[in-house]
């Protein structure tokens, strides 16, 4: 159950999340003349909720509700609930029961897959055919890269932190572009709901079952993905992933709850819970993934990283266990110095990505300058 004031809360952090990171518009007819006949009668917010997600899963374009009357704010109550550009809603009351009318306006990366589904690509708009064919093409690029479906889906996030500059906030000049696959695919500058919306896009052609979430990041309104594999969920955040032409990042590639606690809080309503420990195979980071390196040890990180310089590899990423003594980037980049003084592993080091850190966990990424 949702109470009125986390409702309300709800709706002011998704307004919040629409206007930093993308268009949505939600409007409310409070009285219609005729009430219509409803699809289905709801007696509880779960239910409210399971219908939504039922509706939005299905693309349906409208959804006709019963609700009692004792039903406080069911309208706030929903509109956080599903991924979707807008919700338009008309309302009837009669009889101690009012009749709501929900009518849907999908995402473009939404009418893509729809359109997919359905095999008929007539209402797509010329953008929108123009992202969806170049996301057909880096699909299919990612599942020539490889057969393994882990490393396609590290090819389409890879490819959007290429291929994508990040624009910050919300721009009223192209607001359906900068927010949507559009910006990713046509015109290659996006926000995170565009990065996000291009993601889902893209990892859906692959076959993932995927969806997008909203919320706050570090206090700020953001949005990002969550993926089912092998009937688990993972949280990824491509935006927050891309250092602007100057690293990629794999914190975020299908990361547990226990590191998106640290700075993601999500109000969507999401029914894809994420894996809670970050001891799993899945995780980009996680020890048993050849692509990422975990260490229990920060001297342990360190070593990797001075033999990853010696062998020539340019960069590398460590996640290790926070211990005091290593809380912070100078004192892990003066170990790494002190060991090289004696040892010509490389003749400088800088950290491009910059290092975060919770209370448990510490992530550097490294570039390495050699002699």
């Amino acid at each position: 159950m949702i109470n009125n004031k986390l409702s309300r809360l709800s709706l002011s952090v998704l307004s919040a999340l629409l206007v930093a990171c993308g268009p949505s518009k939600t409007t409310v007819s409070p009285s219609l003349p005729e009430p219509k006949s409803p699809d289905f009668v709801i007696s509880t917010l779960d239910d409210l909720k399971a219908q939504f997600v039922s509706h939005n899963a299905d693309f349906s374009p409208k959804m006709n509700v019963r609700v009692k009357d004792n039903l406080k704010y069911p309208i706030d109550s929903i509109f956080s609930l599903v991924h979707l550009a807008s919700v338009r809603c008309q309302m009837t009351s009669i009889d101690g029961t009012t009749n709501y009318e929900y009518i849907f306006n999908y995402t473009p990366a939404q009418r893509i897959v729809k359109a997919m589904r359905n095999n008929d690509f007539s209402e797509l708009t010329p953008n929108e055919m123009a992202a969806y064919k170049s996301a057909l093409s880096v699909a299919d690029k990612a599942r020539k890269s490889s057969k393994n479906i882990l490393m396609q889906e590290l090819y389409i996030h890879d490819w959007i932190c290429k291929s994508t500059d990040y624009l910050k906030g919300f721009d009223n000049s192209a607001e359906s572009d900068v927010s949507s696959v559009v910006g990713v695919f046509v015109n290659h500058q996006a926000n995170c709901q565009g990065y996000s919306e291009a993601f889902y896009l893209l990892a859906t052609m692959l076959g993932f079952e995927v969806d997008c979430v909203t919320g706050v990041a570090k206090g700020e309104p953001h949005g990002w993905n969550v993926i089912k594999i092998n009937n688990n969920w993972y949280a990824v955040d491509v935006t927050w992933d891309d250092g602007n032409n100057l690293y990629i990042s794999h914190l975020y590639l299908n990361a547990p709850q226990e590191i998106m606690n640290y700075d993601h809080v999500a109000s969507t309503y999401n029914p894809h819970p994420v894996v809670k420990s970050m001891d799993d195979k899945y995780f980009f980071n996680w020890k048993s993934n050849s692509a990422g390196k975990y260490f229990k040890d920060p001297a342990e990180a360190i070593n990797y990283v001075l033999k990853t310089a010696k062998g020539g590899q340019p960069e590398v990423e460590v996640l290790f266990d926070n211990i005091e003594g290593f809380n912070s980037y100078n004192s892990v980049l003066s170990t790494l110095k002190e060991i090289n003084a004696s040892k010509e592993y490389f003749n400088g080091m800088s950290l491009k990505a910059g290092n975060i850190y919770t209370d448990k966990y510490a992530w550097y990424y490294f570039n390495i300058v050699k002699k």
